[in-house]
């Protein structure tokens, strides 16, 4: 009996030996997918980084009415602002994409507008880079940045609209801001702004 009971005795200090070293081992393992060092830290955030430029190109987004467009009527007519089409081609030329984001209701109207008078956007027209009839421009900033790959890299666009009220959906993204005269509508000057508020802010690197 004494002797069974010492070889019981022996088995538990086993098993608690094995179960300590056991609690050691995954201590270890635990430790070393953890890398913390500088190294790992630095490579972490170009990976980031990396991720928040797989986008080729920075972005212009522009409001529509009295932006790209001028004249009180927002279901027709309407007007080209002088220095409009210029403004845009300076995105192009700087090597920017295009997209729109306006409260305009009226989509057929918007889109017939920009097909007829900037062709530039004639390829975006029925994509999810012209967003219409959404005043809470947080929801087509988003889809617009959403259709560039660019939900994590916002700052590497910019918003064109004649409304100060509408720069709290910029904001609240990361998108620069540019406020634009209704009278004169959008210049190539407020897009160079523009440009160079994404060159300051965004962390890419692009052509």
């Amino acid at each position: 009996m004494v002797l069974r009971m010492a070889a019981l005795k022996g088995e538990l200090k086993f098993t608690t030996m094995l179960g300590f070293l056991f609690l050691l081992a995954m201590i270890a393992f635990s430790y070393s997918q953890e890398d913390g060092s500088p190294e790992a830290e630095a490579a972490a955030f170009r990976s980031t980084e990396a991720d928040k430029c797989s986008n080729s190109k920075p972005l212009c987004i522009f409001d529509f009415d009295y932006t790209l467009k001028l004249g009180s009527s927002y279901h027709c007519c309407g007007y080209l602002p002088n220095d409009a089409i210029e403004a845009v081609n300076e995105c192009i030329s700087s090597n920017f994409d295009l997209a729109i984001a306006s409260a305009n209701t009226h989509w057929q109207f918007v889109r017939s507008f920009l097909r007829d008078k900037i062709p530039q956007f004639t390829g975006l027209l029925y994509t999810e880079a012209v967003q219409t009839g959404q005043s809470w421009k947080t929801s087509s900033l988003s889809k617009v940045l959403g259709h560039y790959n660019m939900t994590n890299a916002s700052e590497c666009s910019v918003f064109f609209d004649d409304l100060w009220e509408n720069k709290k959906f910029a904001d609240g993204l990361g998108i620069p801001f540019v406020k634009v005269s209704p009278s004169s509508g959008v210049t190539t000057g407020n897009v160079k702004n523009g440009i160079g508020l994404v060159r300051e802010k965004c962390p890419c690197r692009f052509n």
